[in-house]
């Protein structure tokens, strides 16, 4: 086992654990939506966060996929 595998296996978790929080962050203000409206940075950061996690997604498996 080399160091770059190491590094490999490091950054997938790293994505994991991106991918997770912004989930969290997600859902959190989801939650806080149905508590009041929320401001345009909170709407702006919602939806980046879900773009990114679909945008990942589809490369993870477009990437899967292809190698």
């Amino acid at each position: 086992m080399n160091g770059i595998d190491i590094l490999e296996n490091v950054s997938k978790i790293g994505q994991l654990i991106l991918l997770l929080s912004g989930y969290a962050l997600h859902r959190r203000l989801s939650k806080l939506k149905k508590e009041r409206p929320l401001t345009k940075y909170e709407s702006f950061l919602k939806v980046f966060v879900m773009l990114g996690i679909y945008a990942w997604t589809l490369s993870f498996f477009l990437l899967f996929m292809w190698g």
